[in-house]
């Protein structure tokens, strides 16, 4: 995976954070774009993931990294129902 652009904050010093755009997140998680839109925009289970920079969606390599982790526990089976992870 290739980082697409690096977010910097400078609070005390430099930090920077590699970002992935949605193309390759849902490549790395093995979903589709769509999946991954419809779970952050429509049913709200990856609300809390990603950063919207300008136009574009993109995910950090940790939120990646946890996601593809936690997957199962975020997102339900189809038809049934979970709160993990709503706000």
């Amino acid at each position: 995976m290739s980082p697409t652009a690096a977010i910097m904050t400078i609070p005390k010093g430099i930090v920077m954070s590699k970002v992935y755009s949605i193309t390759e997140a849902a490549k790395y998680l093995g979903k589709t774009v769509a999946n991954i839109k419809y779970h952050k925009y429509s049913s709200g289970y990856l609300e809390k993931y990603g950063t919207v920079v300008g136009k574009s969606l993109v995910f950090t390599e940790d939120e990646l990294k946890y996601l593809k982790s936690h997957w199962d526990k975020l997102i339900p089976e189809p038809g049934r129902k979970s709160d993990a992870g709503r706000k």
